[in-house]
């Protein structure tokens, strides 16, 4: 009789606080061997005082935050998601229901909190959908353990999450430069943060995420085939595969491969001096590669605004990027592949207002030189 923990199975580092007690037993998984001792004591010493009774013991169910912690240590999601799901643990998961038994968690909580995230936090959509991901998740490491009947944070939450499938459908959504803006802005970076002009016009010509170009290295890129190979993206600290969890090949302009060519021979001068070699393209001064978010706030709002253009993002070069392309007649297939997009369908559905109406005069290429009375035949009535 009593409170016992044991490793189960053995090896696995998972343990188990079995309650043995008034002809009744239970037991759960605990998140650790640390947290499943402190209890099993504090239950053993109750029951030695006769003051123990399961009521109590279920007082110290698992808290929603047990079970983060539960979940994080056994999951296999990419390092970056996994950094994304520790960072949203501590600022919101953690905050607001942290402390609270998993059991005690309600739907509409969750969709309140959701929502509160969207309206009031102003989070954006994206943002709130790894949000309520990362809870299902939890939630249902929660439902394994036999804690819960139903995970509260599972299926469609109308108004509050969804599908980005119309985020970027409409002008409005979707922000972009035109050519001759993007050349003001390019001259802005050229005049006043000549050292980050590189970057800049990497992301305008190759359409390439900015986690995705800071973590290219040199050997990424072919000179004499104009080719660059995303085989990385940079998201926070951790470098992993790109987002569509595979590489690519990225045309470069003969523009590009010369600022880049003359970038790396810089460089190379420099660690003639310095008897360092690096191998990133856009090393950091105090991490290995340039933070992005940094870069942002330091360096790329700063020029769009002695640019005098309107607020942009980052991320709308690649925008502007494949619009420029688009208004240049390359095919879509051509233009997703560049973007890497998992299919094309994706492409079309973020960029299909910017494609222009067919010529309807094109069709006319089909007919030959009948005219229209020999084609369509009068018809007389008998």
């Amino acid at each position: 009789m009593g409170a016992k923990v044991r490793e189960v199975p053995k090896g696995s580092g998972k343990y188990r606080l079995f309650i043995d007690y008034e002809n009744q037993r239970k037991s759960r998984l605990m998140p650790s061997k640390k947290k499943a001792d402190e209890i099993a004591k504090l239950v053993n010493a109750q029951i030695a005082t006769g003051t123990f009774k399961f009521e109590e013991e279920e007082q110290a169910k698992k808290t929603v935050a047990e079970y983060a912690e539960l979940y994080l240590e056994k999951c296999t999601v990419k390092p970056s998601t996994k950094s994304d799901y520790i960072s949203l643990l501590k600022c919101h998961v953690r905050p607001n229901f942290g402390d609270t038994p998993v059991d005690k968690i309600t739907r509409l909580a969750i969709e309140h909190f959701l929502k509160d995230k969207l309206t009031k936090d102003k989070l954006t959509r994206s943002t709130v959908s790894h949000l309520k991901a990362f809870l299902t998740n939890i939630f249902a490491e929660a439902y394994k353990d036999n804690a819960i009947g139903l995970n509260p944070a599972s299926g469609r939450m109308k108004d509050i999450v969804g599908r980005e499938q119309n985020h970027h459908t409409s002008d409005r959504e979707i922000h972009y430069l035109q050519k001759d803006e993007l050349s003001i802005l390019l001259d802005a970076f050229m005049k006043y943060q000549p050292k980050h002009y590189a970057l800049a016009l990497l992301l305008a010509r190759t359409g390439m995420r900015i986690g995705e170009a800071i973590a290219l290295q040199w050997n990424d890129i072919d000179f004499d085939r104009r080719i660059i190979h995303v085989k990385r993206n940079k998201s926070r600290t951790v470098v992993d595969t790109p987002k569509s969890g595979k590489g690519r090949a990225v045309d470069m302009s003969a523009q590009l491969a010369e600022v880049l060519k003359k970038r790396r021979m810089d460089m190379l001068a420099d660690s003639v001096k310095t008897g360092k070699r690096n191998k990133w393209v856009f090393p950091g001064k105090i991490s290995e590669t340039v933070c992005a978010t940094a870069w942002k706030r330091r360096i790329f709002d700063v020029i769009v605004k002695k640019a005098g253009l309107p607020e942009i993002r980052v991320h709308d070069l690649r925008h502007t990027y494949a619009s420029i392309l688009i208004s240049a007649g390359q095919p879509l297939v051509y233009i997703s592949r560049q973007l890497g997009h998992s299919s094309i369908s994706i492409t079309d559905k973020i960029y299909a207002h910017l494609i222009p109406n067919a010529d309807r005069g094109a069709v006319d290429s089909l007919d030959d030189e009948r005219t229209v009375e020999k084609v369509i035949p009068v018809w007389k009535e008998r």
